[in-house]
């Protein structure tokens, strides 16, 4: 699921929760939207394309791919919310990788996204990270029992 999701997110980039995210990564993804967004009036794209393009692996001591993934799931999810009248499965597998994978706290992922002007629920945070982490586990069981003949 990690490569899979982080794969669609991006640059195919895996991301090690030990290393490559650090303490605080909430606040430190909020922060960021909040001054480039809010006080800069950047675009998300335009915030992605400068992150993307810092030099080495780094933007401000956190992995630049990381945040580049994360940055492309919030994208996903803004899209998917103003362009659907429901959410895809573009949109609920960027929640899950937002919430499993980048290990953001629901409220975290709320507060984000009302920068952007779009409203989740905790409950609908919740729900949709669930649903793609159960679909994975029950694919990956049957994979495990009938060796990926199924």
């Amino acid at each position: 699921m990690k490569q899979e999701l982080s794969y669609q997110m991006g640059d195919g980039h895996i991301v090690n929760k030990g290393s490559q995210i650090p303490e605080g990564y909430d606040y430190f993804v909020i922060q960021e939207l909040e001054q480039s967004f809010v006080l800069q009036n950047q675009s998300l794209d335009r915030h992605y394309d400068f992150v993307m393009s810092s030099l080495g692996t780094s933007y401000k001591g956190v992995n630049k791919y990381v945040y580049g993934n994360t940055l492309a799931a919030i994208k996903t999810i803004v899209n998917c919310k103003k362009n659907h009248a429901r959410r895809t499965e573009a949109c609920k597998e960027a929640i899950a990788f937002l919430h499993q994978e980048m290990s953001m706290a629901s409220n975290s992922i709320k507060n984000v996204l009302l920068l952007f002007g779009v409203k989740l629920s905790t409950r609908q945070i919740l729900r949709d990270s669930e649903q793609v982490f159960s679909e994975k586990n029950f694919s990956e069981g049957m994979y495990n029992v009938y060796g990926g003949l199924y």
